[in-house]
């Protein structure tokens, strides 16, 4: 019988107590402990008009920018100008003004 290795950590999920949004600790914030008292950044913006400073989309991972807006953490990996601060917080100053929503 042969064993399979695997070469990753596995990243423990935490999910928001008030939307319930599931996310991997790695990915989303990873100095944060999971536990049962967790929230997300968008329902800790407690904005109605929660989308996506990059795509314009609402709903799913959004993190907390250096602006206050919010922006999807795919949206953030994906273009080039985006940044990530120590705190966690994306900072979008970089981003050409026809690049953004």
């Amino acid at each position: 019988m042969t064993s399979i290795t695997l070469d990753f950590q596995i990243s423990p999920l935490i999910v928001c107590r008030r939307c319930k949004l599931c996310v991997h600790t790695s990915c989303y914030s990873p100095d944060t402990a999971p536990g049962p008292d967790w929230t997300c950044d968008s329902c800790r913006a407690e904005s109605r008009r929660v989308i996506c400073a990059l795509c314009g989309a609402g709903g799913g991972a959004l993190r907390l920018a250096t602006d206050h807006s919010l922006c999807h953490v795919v949206c953030a990996l994906l273009v080039p100008e985006v940044t990530i601060t120590p705190r966690g917080l994306v900072d979008l100053s970089l981003v050409p003004t026809k690049r953004s929503n």
